[in-house]
């Protein structure tokens, strides 16, 4: 059996600068979350496509942004 780490939060937050100055509006990740489903987002280390950490169980956008919950696997 392989162990895992859950984990939940939100990814982005609607109308909230980040780092790089960014701004998501709201409605952003509906076309694709509607066309692929967490199923089709890669849990990635560092946003490396080579690194796979686990996976993502739910994705969807809710008042305040992006929610995500998934499985670290170890």
């Amino acid at each position: 059996m392989i162990d895992a780490l859950p984990i939940e939060g939100h990814a982005s937050l609607f109308w909230t600068r980040d780092l790089n100055d960014d701004v998501t509006a709201a409605g952003a990740f509906a076309a694709s979350l509607a066309e692929t489903g967490a199923a089709g987002v890669k849990l990635l280390h560092q946003h490396d496509d080579a690194e796979p950490i686990g996976v993502w169980d739910e994705i969807v956008e809710d008042a305040r942004g992006l929610f995500v919950r998934g499985r670290i696997l170890r």
